[in-house]
């Protein structure tokens, strides 16, 4: 179940729609960032931070059909586990503003 969804640039479809494309996926935690969490900002794609120890590419991809099937809103999915991150991931988590909504 989402949470603090109004801390990001969520409409009521979009966190529903996101909501279950992630029904049944076995994630630790899920940020968002991007456009989505500046509130002066408008418009924009809705950039999610996966964390699960699911593999990858298949995950990022189930999540996005899902969601595109009941919101036609453009969602970039990245996937990661939180326990084995590699320097390059850890940067670029650390990198970016993030909110966590589930």
């Amino acid at each position: 179940m989402l949470r603090d969804s109004g801390a990001v640039r969520l409409d009521a479809r979009e966190a529903e729609a996101l909501a279950a494309a992630l029904d049944g996926i076995p994630a630790d935690a899920l940020d968002v960032f991007g456009s989505r969490v500046e509130a002066g900002s408008r418009g924009g794609d809705i950039d999610i931070l996966l964390f699960t120890a699911a593999a990858p590419l298949e995950t990022a991809r189930h999540v996005s059909i899902r969601f595109f099937s009941r919101c036609e809103e453009k969602l970039d999915v990245v996937v990661m586990d939180e326990r084995r991150m590699t320097p390059v991931q850890k940067a670029f988590v650390d990198s970016v503003r993030r909110v966590r909504i589930a």
